[in-house]
């Protein structure tokens, strides 16, 4: 069997979650410095058996790319000059980040919490993007 990853892309935080390999549940992973993200990825590809990483695809509601695709297409261009067999998925991801912070605010009513466990937005946006995957693709 095996684990599908998937990236909450940002321009400072990226959120992780993956499926575990037997019944495919999603976990959320963790929350990184963008600028870490390579790193992290290269010795987790190693640690798991990742076939799969789906990473959002950023758009504005006039279907027009938002200026993170860039970074997001060259982060793509780097991974997959590395790990050529590992396959690549894009999902729109228009009001993840939205749906999770609101869900998030809901379940943490006091500000003080809510700023030292804002991080977990990017986990909840990777979740669901990992969710609806999984969903459109009838692999739960």
């Amino acid at each position: 069997m095996y684990k599908i990853l998937s990236l909450d892309y940002g321009s400072k935080f990226t959120g992780l979650a993956i499926t575990n390999n037997i019944d495919k549940m999603i976990y959320g992973l963790c929350t990184l410095n963008t600028n870490k993200l390579f790193v992290f990825i290269k010795k987790y590809v190693f640690l798991e058996k990742i076939k799969i990483i789906i990473i959002g695809y950023p758009k504005f509601l006039n279907n027009q790319d938002m200026k993170i695709e860039n970074d997001i297409k060259i982060f793509i261009n780097k991974f997959l000059y590395h790990y050529p067999k590992i396959i690549i998925k894009r999902i729109d991801e228009r009001y993840t980040s939205k749906i999770s912070k609101y869900a998030f605010y809901d379940f943490i009513k006091k500000k003080k919490k809510r700023k030292t466990k804002k991080y977990i937005i990017h986990q909840m946006s990777a979740i669901m993007l990992l969710q609806s995957y999984l969903y459109l693709n009838k692999s739960i």
